[in-house]
């Protein structure tokens, strides 16, 4: 099985650095970001985390936009597409 925690490492890797990621707790508080977060919206973690994503929105989506991608979420799915902050 070493085969297989060694490939779940790898694809987590490939992931932290090719997607932009940012992880909430339960009420919304940033808990994680990656370093492709910080770069692309230029914080660092210790500036964003425990704060929600309304100190990063810039305003652009409706709403509604953001009550199905948590609606999604909370849901289990996993929620894809673009969100423009700042």
């Amino acid at each position: 099985m070493a085969g297989n925690n060694e490939l779940v490492v790898a694809e987590r890797d490939a992931l932290m650095k090719s997607a932009i990621i940012s992880e909430t707790d339960l009420d919304g508080k940033i808990v994680f970001v990656n370093k492709e977060f910080e770069r692309a919206l230029g914080y660092k973690a210790g500036e964003i985390l425990g704060k929600t994503h309304k100190a990063i929105n810039s305003g652009y989506h409706e709403r509604d936009f953001f009550k199905s991608l948590w609606r999604t979420i909370a849901r289990g799915k996993v929620w894809r597409g673009v969100v423009k902050d700042i």
